[in-house]
This record gives C-alpha cells, structure tokens and sequence, in this order.
C-alpha cells in the first residue's frame, strides 16, 4: 500500500484501535481445508502433512522457494483453486472474473471489530485505483459478509 492515499501502517497511525481476534482456526488448518491443492503440494515438498498442526515445519519450505518445479506446481495449485472460484462466482452472479487477476475475498461475519478489515480493503482498492492504468495490478475483489452488533 504505497501511495499518498494509503497509509503504510494502519497500526502506526492509529495505535491501539487495531486488534488481532481469532475464532481459533489456524491458518495451516484453514488452508488445509479451503485449498486442498496447495495442501498437496506443500505435503508433497515437507513429505508430511504434519505441518497442518506444527507451524515450524513450514520453515523447510524456505530452502525449497527458488525450486523452479516447487514453484510451477505451487502456481498451478493456486491457479486451480482461482478457477473454481471464478466459475463459482460467474455460476451465482453471472460476473467473470478474470483469474489473471488477483483474488483478495474475505467472507466473514462483521462483528464490530472486524469492520476495520472491510475499512482496509477499501482503502486498499481506492490506493490501486490511483495508479496509473499502465501500472495497476488487475485485481478482484470480493466481499461477503453479514453484521453483528456487539
């Protein structure tokens, strides 16, 4: 987020009003249940799937990132999932979605706190639109979400 519109840090520029919650789902087991492509491939390279609940094993992931096949199977693992979503999206919206472009979709129940993160990707999509077309990044996003008062 680098433009005159967009602070770098929201932390920084509002300290103490930005809070880190959790509904105790890990990101491992998330991406465990929600990509089970990349699941796959990350199996594949650790040999394992124990990362899922040991998150220092994922740090054998580092030596591996310049590995060009690590990396096609990585992209391709990725790029199936942004498939499915997109045909997912066209199926119940009638919008196409190109999936050259990057996904950013949270779908969440919007307790107070977590309208920040709405607040965020606003400002985010507001900052790339300030770019010049030539430089933008093609982006999509999505937003799902119901509100709950606190």
């Amino acid at each position: 987020m680098r433009c005159g519109l967009c602070p770098t840090d929201f932390a920084e520029l509002y300290p103490g009003k930005f809070q880190n919650k959790t509904n105790g789902v890990t990101p491992r087991r998330w991406l465990a249940f929600c990509n089970p492509q990349l699941s796959g491939v990350i199996t594949k390279a650790l040999g394992t799937d124990e990362w899922i609940t040991d998150m220092s094993i994922l740090e054998k992931l580092g030596p591996m990132a310049s590995d060009a096949a690590l990396q096609k199977e990585w992209n391709a693992a990725k790029m199936e999932r942004k498939v499915i979503c997109a045909e997912t999206i066209k199926r119940i919206t009638g919008i196409t979605v190109p999936t050259s472009s990057m996904f950013d979709i949270q779908i969440k129940r919007i307790h107070e706190y977590k309208r920040q993160l709405l607040n965020i990707m606003v400002g985010r999509r507001r900052c790339r639109l300030n770019y010049p077309v030539s430089k933008r990044l093609v982006s999509a996003l999505g937003f799902s979400a119901w509100f709950v008062s606190t």
